[in-house]
């Protein structure tokens, strides 16, 4: 046998090696994806702290199911549910409102509420600096407004609904916008921008002493959830919420220090959010 023969054979075996090989690496990769878990989860902070914020939580998780769970922070809410829509996620955490939006099309399953001060339920707040007219919502009537993101409960909906009960539809103010984030509302209150605007009370306390003032604040609202979606299965929800329910408070509270616990939750929690939503949702954008 020549050398250029012996050589060329010699190609062919190790490049069907080659390919037997990646074959199988292809196929262990696709196993270990099919054990795999998607946690999805709103960017109500920035992604890159919302990531810091939950991934304490997601290792632990990972731990006490033996599975790999991975995090993915959402580019905002509609795009995380999105995600919960097209199954690119199994499971995750939801503001009230993205809950309740997400479940019009997708069948989502309640695994456990978080708690503040004891309690499964928070208030929205409306703030406007502290040197404004502004002391009521009626005041605000002719003036700029600002939303936090659109399918957030206490930067939109609930501020929004506020509104309305008080006779005042976007069409009565002078100029409204969606400035994406808790955060953002407050500074561009604070910097003049905007005359009021509608946050959770964890945000506005932190601006208190640095120019902002609270004028109204709303009924109770259930607060953020864990749950998953149809794409998982009744086995892993059930196990994946037993571990929620016991999960370390510290853990919990590298998501929000002023969680104090964590509850069962029910989907018929939300109904009275659900038709705040649609009251909203009348009033067009």
């Amino acid at each position: 046998m020549s050398l250029t023969n012996c050589c060329s054979q010699e190609l062919k075996a190790s490049s069907f090696v080659l390919l037997i090989g990646l074959l199988f690496s292809s196929l262990t990769t696709y196993a270990d994806d099919k054990k795999s878990l998607v946690f999805g989860v709103h960017p109500f902070k920035k992604p890159s702290k919302t990531y810091l914020m939950f991934l304490p939580l997601v290792e632990y998780l990972s731990k006490e199911l033996d599975r790999d769970i991975k995090l993915v922070i959402g580019k905002n809410y509609e795009d995380i549910i999105h995600k919960h829509h097209a199954g690119q996620v199994h499971f995750g955490y939801f503001g009230p409102a993205s809950y309740a939006v997400t479940s019009k099309d997708t069948k989502l399953f309640p695994l456990a509420r978080i708690m503040m001060n004891g309690r499964g339920a928070f208030k929205g707040v409306i703030v406007a600096r502290t040197d404004s007219a502004i002391n009521s919502i009626d005041d605000i009537r002719g003036k700029h407004f600002a939303f936090g993101d659109k399918e957030s409960t206490l930067s939109h909906y609930i501020p929004h609904y506020m509104l309305m009960q008080n006779s005042i539809g976007l069409k009565d103010l002078s100029r409204y916008s969606f400035t994406g984030n808790h955060d953002n509302v407050a500074l561009n209150v604070l910097n003049g921008q905007y005359d009021a605007g509608g946050l959770k009370p964890q945000v506005a306390r932190q601006y208190l002493d640095k120019g902002l003032k609270i004028v109204a604040q709303s009924e109770w609202v259930p607060e953020h959830l864990f749950a998953a979606n149809q794409h998982m299965d009744n086995d892993t929800r059930k196990q994946i919420q037993t571990a929620l329910l016991r999960t370390d408070l510290k853990i919990l509270q590298a998501i929000k220090s002023s969680i104090t616990g964590i509850e069962m939750a029910k989907d018929q929690d939300y109904d009275q959010l659900r038709k705040i939503i649609e009251e909203v949702d009348k009033d067009p954008l």
